[in-house]
């Protein structure tokens, strides 16, 4: 951000983004922001301005009057804020909370969806997971004397191994599937719960943040 100078160093506009300017009748391009160095710029009365960070609450639960002044020594204008509350501020914030919550818990959904696809990678492959670990189940529980079925003819194949192999290799990586998908839901249920019981919305922001990082980290 910047700020135009009149010639008495009060700030005559503040320039929030590159455009075109007047000064003293000499139009210029808005190219000069990025063209010029700062001390160009503040030889025909363009400095930077030097903004107080407001908090998402603050902002829309306050009203704010800014007030701008040079800073001669280093050439910058400092901005300053005075602020009061709304009449609704309260109002406000317990919309601006429960809205940061709605979206941290749906991004934590998000994350474990995102870990379900990467386990089932394609249309149907849940249904085709259940279906090989029933067939490999009754397999082992008829103590592999039977025809292997032909999903655990398929993994034969596929790693070249034989039917009590192959039919162990199809149950422990069903095992682990399990105890993955476990894990997500538990995941997902409790950060949910945590989020919706953060009491702000930096709070909010840290425990949906640090769930949805969790959760992902799970993806295969």
């Amino acid at each position: 951000m910047w700020a135009l100078l009149n010639p008495d160093n009060n700030v005559r506009e503040c320039i929030d983004g590159a455009k075109s300017v007047t000064v003293a009748g000499v139009q210029h391009p808005q190219d000069i922001f990025t063209k010029w160095t700062p001390e160009e710029l503040a030889a025909i009365g363009i400095v930077q301005v030097e903004r107080v960070g407001l908090s998402k609450e603050q902002q829309l639960s306050m009203d704010h009057e800014y007030i701008y002044h040079l800073d001669g020594m280093r050439q910058v204008v400092v901005e300053s804020v005075q602020s009061t509350p709304k009449s609704n501020a309260a109002q406000i914030m317990a919309d601006l909370i429960e809205r940061n919550r709605r979206n941290w818990s749906a991004a934590i959904d998000a994350a474990a969806g995102a870990v379900h696809s990467a386990v089932f990678s394609f249309p149907g492959a849940s249904v085709e997971f259940l279906q090989t670990e029933a067939a490999a189940q009754a397999f082992a529980a008829g103590g592999h004397r039977d025809e292997p079925p032909i999903e655990v003819q398929a993994v034969m194949d596929a790693e070249r191994v034989d039917a009590v192999s192959a039919t162990t290799n199809i149950l422990a990586t069903a095992a682990q599937y399990r105890s993955l998908l476990a894990q997500v839901r538990y995941l997902r249920l409790t950060g949910q719960a945590a989020v919706a019981d953060a009491v702000d919305i930096a709070a909010t922001d840290a425990t949906g943040s640090m769930y949805v990082d969790d959760i992902r980290a799970l993806i295969p």
